[in-house]
């Protein structure tokens, strides 16, 4: 039993007596993970309720619908007596989500974490012959053989699709030699369960080589999420997959709008290295320089075509222009589907999705209902979700969807297709050729990359232009907010002489074009201490702090590396202003991410010649920045390149809550700040027998 497992270690201690029928979980793999009753979890999971609302559903990292799996037989589906006992079937957490009488589920998934290969063994003769693709454990990616890092051996990993007020238990074991990992549950508030957050250092202690540890929390709020490793770059090498909570009719104001909103129609959009993701930092100067992806993958697939390149290595080692399978969509003429769109990338890019010959109508940012918008193309950050409606009702045949990097990515062609196949059709595949990097007419298009869509042009909807279907609470529409805060976010880049002969070690990375840099707001590289924020303050060194001297410090020529905690009041509406200090049109658009809270887009905005943040503030102060009407609300906002974005939140879930760019090289290399909502002793206790860590001198 390993020492973040306290609380369940202590439950297997006591009687199993306590309920009148011990119903055990069947184990996969023996030996793997403790022997688990219904009893013993109930109890370690310190739930009043459990016993008398709630239901198991058993979903031991398998996929309910992978056919493979429901023809090896299921385990028995654990329960009260009387109640699905000895049932053939597992009762599958995915279902259709009713209203107040329907009881919640407890959603238990066990997660195993471990290095894997893309087009292994496993493969068989894989792409030659097809049918090996699909077979169990094979991951293809798009074609190219390379190392990953899996959940269940499966990429994207195991997705969670469950109903409004479930209990989420997800059992994670690190299975990767010499890492550490957390899961982080992007979009989630996790209010009282403030330590499920998955942020080293910040929510818990990273889970060491061989340690389980349990996360629990409530599934409160529909809408599309997803989880992903917070843990180094391990999101970009695989460990990722979709979160998605649905409600009874009454929580989905559209859902009169279609007539389907299937598991299968969740779509993981991620970039794609042929490297480890670790080999891009700090980066290369002669081969792979750079943080820019080869090509991306829908749902864990796609076909790798060559650009050119000058490095003969390579041809030696494969055949770099892949046949590996699409993702395919299925849908039937006539019928109305819910599709959700993930934007699960890391690298310094965002990209447009495009259905061939299909509009899409926008229903849902993030997790957020929004008036409907008919659009042909979204353009999606790291971080970001949309929901869309798509109709089928064109001719039926296969058609396109396109994915095409923006930025830097569409220089270095980085792109990938999939599938919407009518079930109709009588082909296998479009009649029209490969769009290749180029892609499809984008048409009208959802957030264009570094517009704030202020021309006359009705081929551009921006996201502080959306209508929100929610109320908006009080005071974010007051003209002033109860606090301000100007994040300001950039770059320090070094020369040779700074970093490699002066006696320091500051971190860095070594973007595209630009020389080695390092990532700060407000002139601070954010550095996390050896102990988690939110249980061990204490034991973090005093040192560490960004103190109020040290602040004043940092000169915009210089660069300040200490724990950056930014305190707000608990209850309070916070306005933040998120300024690019680069003030370059037209690179990169940074993608922030707020964990713990949402907050609604009031404005974007782009810096004139020689404004200044504090020139922004002052036309905010005298009411000069126009203001959204019923502003929508989001975890992530994508800040034009150039710009500045204004956002407010109300600041009602106390704890440390992580607040950084959503660009992985630029988080690990600074780029980052930790919000303390409130005081320590509005915060909730640790769990009984929560893991603790810290320096041992």
């Amino acid at each position: 039993m390993r020492w973040c497992l306290g609380a369940l270690a202590l439950a297997l201690l006591r009687p199993a007596a306590t309920r009148a029928q011990d119903v055990h979980i069947v184990n996969e793999v023996p030996g793997d993970f403790p022997v688990l009753t219904e009893a013993v979890l109930a109890d370690a999971l310190q739930d009043d309720d459990a016993d008398a609302d709630e239901r198991w559903a058993w979903l031991g990292g398998e996929d309910p619908d992978d056919p493979a799996y429901l023809s090896r037989g299921s385990p028995p589906v654990p329960g009260r007596a009387g109640r699905a006992q000895g049932a053939s079937r597992p009762a599958s957490c995915h279902r259709p989500c009713g209203e107040d009488d329907d009881e919640p589920m407890i959603c238990y998934f066990r997660w195993r974490l471990e290095p894997y290969v893309t087009m292994g063994r496993a493969c068989g003769s894989c792409p030659r012959n097809v049918s090996d693709c699909t077979a169990p454990q094979c991951v293809t990616a798009d074609g190219f053989e390379k190392g990953i890092l899996t959940v269940n051996r499966k990429l994207p990993g195991p997705s969670i699709h469950v109903c409004l007020g479930d209990l989420i238990v997800v059992d994670v074991k690190n299975l990767m030699p010499g890492r550490s990992t957390a899961i982080h549950w992007h979009g989630v508030r996790q209010r009282g369960s403030q330590h499920m957050d998955g942020v080293p250092m910040v929510t818990q202690c990273p889970i060491p080589e061989n340690g389980i540890f349990r996360y629990r929390f409530r599934a409160d709020e529909v809408g599309t999420h997803f989880w992903h490793s917070h843990d180094g770059m391990q999101k970009m090498d695989g460990v990722v997959g979709a979160l998605v909570v649905r409600g009874p009719a009454r929580a989905e104001p559209h859902a009169h709008l279609y007539d389907h909103d299937l598991r299968a129609h969740t779509l993981v959009l991620t970039d794609w290295f042929h490297t480890d993701a670790d080999q891009r930092f700090p980066g290369l100067l002669r081969r792979e320089s750079g943080q820019i992806p080869d090509s991306y993958l829908v749902n864990g697939r796609g076909s790798y075509r060559q650009r050119a390149r000058t490095d003969a290595r390579l041809l030696f080692s494969m055949t770099l222009d892949s046949e590996a399978p699409y993702a395919v969509f299925r849908v039937s003429r006539g019928q109305r589907y819910r599709f959700r769109f993930i934007g699960a990338t890391c690298a310094s890019c965002a990209f447009t999705i495009t259905v061939q010959d299909h509009a899409l109508r926008l229903i849902a940012v993030d997790i957020s209902p929004v008036r409907p918008v008919l659009v042909d193309s979204l353009t999606i950050s790291p971080g970001e979700r949309y929901d869309v409606i798509l109709e089928a009702k064109q001719p039926p045949a296969v058609y396109w969807i396109h994915v095409r990097g923006l930025g830097a990515c569409a220089l270095a062609g980085a792109h990938q297709v999939a599938l919407l196949r009518y079930t109709e059709a009588r082909t296998a595949m479009p009649s029209m050729p490969h769009p290749g990097r180029l892609g499809l007419p984008r048409g009208v298009v959802l957030g264009p990359e570094n517009s704030i869509c202020t021309a006359d042009d009705p081929a551009e909807v921006c996201v502080h232009h959306l209508v929100s279907l929610r109320s908006i609470p009080a005071g974010v529409l007051d003209a002033a907010a109860g606090a301000r805060v100007p994040i300001e976010f950039g770059f320090r880049f070094h020369d040779d002489e700074e970093l490699f002969r002066s006696g320091t070690f500051q971190r860095f990375f070594i973007p595209p074009v630009f020389p080695p840099a390092s990532a700060r707001i407000n002139n601070v590289s954010n550095i996390l201490g050896p102990s988690p924020l939110l249980t061990q303050l204490e034991d973090v060194p005093a040192h560490l702090f960004c103190t109020p001297g040290l602040l004043q410090q940092c000169a915009p020529a210089g660069t300040c590396e200490c724990l950056h905690i930014i305190k707000v009041g608990l209850g309070e509406v916070v306005e933040f202003v998120i300024g690019d200090a680069g003030r370059i049109r037209n690179a990169l658009s940074h993608p922030f991410h707020a964990h713990g809270h949402y907050f609604h887009i009031l404005a974007l905005g782009l810096f004139q010649p020689g404004q200044s943040m504090a020139d922004v503030v002052r036309l905010l102060d005298r009411g000069e920045v126009p203001f959204s009407v019923r502003p929508v609300e989001k975890d992530t906002i994508a800040v034009p390149s150039g710009g500045y974005a204004v956002v407010r939140m109300v600041a009602d879930n106390p704890g440390f809550w992580m607040f950084h760019c959503h660009f992985l090289y630029h988080l690990v290399t600074g780029m980052s700040v930790v919000l303390q909502v409130g005081d320590v002793a509005d915060m909730p206790p640790a769990p009984r027998g929560f893991p603790k860590c810290g320096d041992f001198f």
